[in-house]
């Protein structure tokens, strides 16, 4: 998927000072490395992939914003 590839894996705390979380938000499943994920992308450009074990943060900066042009970033 585009947005994990382009947007940049934070921890908690730069998330939690940078995400903008709106209600209109993407959700999904994706296969990555043989583990199946799911996926939720918001309006604001936040995002989480996660599993049993595993929840990573996300921010898309202005290189997602091209790639992804209906997200509005900050």
């Amino acid at each position: 998927m585009t947005y994990f590839s382009l947007a940049d894996q934070v921890d908690s705390y730069q998330f939690d000072q940078d995400a903008m979380i709106l209600p209109c938000k993407y959700q999904g499943t994706i296969q990555r490395a043989g583990r199946l994920y799911h996926w939720e992308i918001f309006a604001g450009g936040a995002g989480y992939l996660y599993d049993d074990q595993i929840n990573e943060r996300f921010l898309c900066r202005k290189k997602c914003l091209k790639a992804l042009p209906n997200i509005q970033g900050p």
